[in-house]
C-alpha cells in the first residue's frame, strides 16, 4: 500500500509541531524537509522527527487506525532520510493479510 493511500495520510498537512530553535516552518518549507526519525508513542500517536536548517522539528500524527501507526513505525528505515513530500509514494505492507498475520502472531 501506498502511504498516501491510507485515509488519514492523504490529505493530511503538519500544521503545527515544536522547532528547535522556533518558529515552524510554513507549508511549503516543509515538503522539503528531510524525514530524520519516525517515533511511535503508544497506542497510535507517531512522531515526525524532521531535519531543518536551524535545527530539528517534530511534528505529531495521532491515528485511528494504530495497526497503520505501528507498521508506519516498524517500515522507518524505508522513510528515514526522504524528503517529507516523497514519502507518500512509498510502499509498504499493509492490508488485511497483514492484519492476520500480526493477530495470529499476537494469539501465541
Amino acid at each position: 500500500m501506498l502511504i498516501s493511500a491510507h485515509p488519514e495520510i492523504k490529505h493530511w498537512q503538519p500544521k503545527a509541531g515544536v522547532a528547535y530553535p522556533p518558529p515552524f516552518p510554513n507549508e511549503e518549507e516543509l515538503t522539503t524537509l528531510i524525514l530524520h526519525d519516525i517515533i511511535l508513542k503508544f497506542p497510535s500517536t507517531i512522531v515526525f522527527e524532521l531535519l531543518h536548517r536551524r535545527g530539528k522539528l517534530r511534528s505529531l500524527k495521532k491515528f485511528n487506525d494504530s495497526g497503520f501507526a505501528k507498521t508506519l513505525h516498524r517500515n522507518r528505515s524505508k522513510l528515514i532520510g526522504l524528503r517529507l513530500s516523497v514519502i507518500g509514494f512509498v510502499d509498504i505492507p499493509y492490508g488485511p493479510k497483514h492484519l492476520v498475520k500480526f493477530w495470529w502472531l499476537a494469539d501465541r
